[in-house]
Parts: C-alpha cells; sequence; structure tokens
C-alpha cells in the first residue's frame, strides 16, 4: 500500500520551517491517481506557507505495480555512488518481505534499482511507448494470422523489447519463466531476422508474385519487432510553401458576366487582407 511521512522541512528562499508530506511508498494498483502524479513530475513536491515557493524533496520511493510485474527502489541521485552496497540491501530485503508470504502469493520477478525519480518517469515512459507497439503487433498478427509469443513485462523490461515476438513456432502463447527466456525469445526471433530460408538447405523455386507477398510479410515483421527508428515530419508554420491554389493571392473570376460600359472602371476593387499564417 501507499505511504507517506510528515517531514520538517525548511524553506530554500524564505527559510520558513514547516511540516511536508512526503511520499515513501505508491502502489499503483491501489492508487492509480498517485501514480498519475508521479509520471506527471508532480510527487513530492513542497510549497512554503509563506513565500509559496514549491520545491521537489528528494526521498526514497518504492513502486510497485503488480500489473506490470515491476517493484522499483527509487534512490535520490546522490546515492548512486553507493549502487552495489544499495542493490546488495534491495535485495536481502525483498527477499526477507516475500518469506512473509504464501509461496503462491511471492512474486518470481527481481526488483530494479533506479536513481532518480526523473530517470524513473523516462524508463515508463519508453515502457508506454513499447506497449503501444506491442498493442499494434499483436493486432496486425492477429489479423494477419501471423503465429507469435508475449513476453511477460518483466521479462520485456530486461531485455528492453516490445512484449510480442512474431513469427515464433509456439502460436498465440506467453512465456510463462522469465529466467529462460533469453534464448527462446532469440530463437523466436531468428525467422524474422535470417529468413525462413535458414531453416532448409535445399533450393525452391518461387514465383516472383508469391517471394514479393512473403518478403513483404518478413519485413513488415521485422518492422514491427525493431520499431521505426525514424519519424518523417512536415513543416508547419509560415515557412512552410503554402499549395498552389491557396498561395494568398486576391482570387478573381476569369470569366464575368456581361456589365453595362458605362459601369467599368468606376467599381473599386474587392478589400483584401494579408495571409500571414498558412494552413
Amino acid at each position: 500500500m501507499s505511504s507517506f511521512n510528515e517531514l520538517d522541512i525548511t524553506c530554500e528562499e524564505c527559510g520558513e520551517e514547516f511540516k511536508g508530506t512526503v511520499w515513501t511508498a505508491v502502489h499503483a494498483k491501489q492508487d492509480p491517481e498517485l501514480k498519475e502524479v508521479l509520471l506527471g513530475g508532480e510527487l513530492n513536491l513542497v510549497m512554503c506557507p509563506k513565500c509559496s515557493h514549491v520545491a521537489y524533496q528528494d526521498h526514497f520511493v518504492l513502486y510497485q505495480d503488480p500489473a506490470a510485474e515491476l517493484v522499483a527502489y527509487i534512490y535520490p541521485p546522490a546515492q548512486e555512488g553507493d549502487d552495489d552496497f544499495l542493490k546488495a540491501t534491495m535485495m536481502t530485503n525483498f527477499k526477507e518481505a516475500q518469506e512473509v508470504y504464501p509461496p503462491k502469493e511471492r512474486k518470481d520477478y527481481d526488483p530494479i534499482l533506479v536513481f532518480g525519480l526523473e530517470t524513473f518517469v523516462e524508463m515508463m515512459q519508453e515502457e508506454e511507448a513499447r506497449a503501444e507497439q506491442s498493442q499494434i503487433a499483436e493486432a496486425i498478427c492477429k489479423e494477419k494470422k501471423i503465429p507469435y509469443q508475449k513476453l511477460r513485462p518483466s521479462e520485456a523490461r530486461r531485455l528492453q523489447t516490445v512484449r510480442v515476438i512474431p513469427g515464433s513456432k509456439r502460436e498465440n502463447s506467453e512465456i510463462a519463466s522469465p529466467r529462460s527466456t533469453a534464448s527462446v525469445s532469440l530463437s523466436a526471433c531468428n525467422p524474422i531476422v535470417l529468413g525462413s530460408s535458414m531453416a532448409q538447405s535445399s533450393t525452391t523455386i518461387t514465383r516472383w508474385s508469391a517471394a514479393r507477398s512473403e518478403s513483404a510479410e518478413r519485413n513488415a515483421s521485422l518492422t514491427i519487432f525493431l520499431g521505426v527508428r525514424c519519424a518523417w515530419l512536415r513543416g508547419t508554420g509560415p515557412c512552410a510553401t503554402p499549395p498552389p491554389r491557396h498561395c494568398g493571392e486576391r482570387i478573381e473570376p476569369w470569366r464575368a458576366r456581361p456589365v453595362p460600359f458605362w459601369r467599368h472602371g468606376f467599381a473599386p476593387p474587392p478589400l483584401t487582407a494579408a495571409r500571414v499564417l498558412v494552413l
């Protein structure tokens, strides 16, 4: 469960001493709103009651998210030099805490050590991006009837990859053992990276249309697995070249209705205004 402490804080601007609330543990399942506050970078922000100065209180935070198989020990960046000692202490405390629960309720994944709340937020943002890619990959695999495997969240985090591995031999299965996933995931990637020709040594004649279809499917699976490394952006603003028919000039009809001769030249031209923004 989530917990906090009331600490004595001295304002950096005016020197006022006051009590401030500092969170020391965050449980994402029980307090999803507190999780959003943490990911938004607003956790442990305290405001001075005298001068209204807002400052961040760098403190240890224990973060738990059972759905993502994540237990993170977040220490201040100033303690990064003691990473070996803190990691050993983390593993000892984690094992002692697991002994309290029954064997079926114990976690079968290891905690992670993070220094700095900003570093943890960046890591969570990267995981959210990979989760979206995994959802897209899974939907495409189901639509195209491509067999795939799903890594556990903890194992995908350790390998820093998406959870969906297309082109594997086990159809639509989820890998259960996190410690034996490395060899399985690499074997699942072989048909994608090396192609199906590595499985057979004989020569097969394939029509060009069929070969293009097979290569397109492999390329799609490879793109899904590796992700897109570049972004294609279109320029916006006044510096962009407008379309030919929307260049900002005054538009007049090519052919006008015939009017009496005495009205030519008397009517003022239509009012126009400069178009600064380009849509």
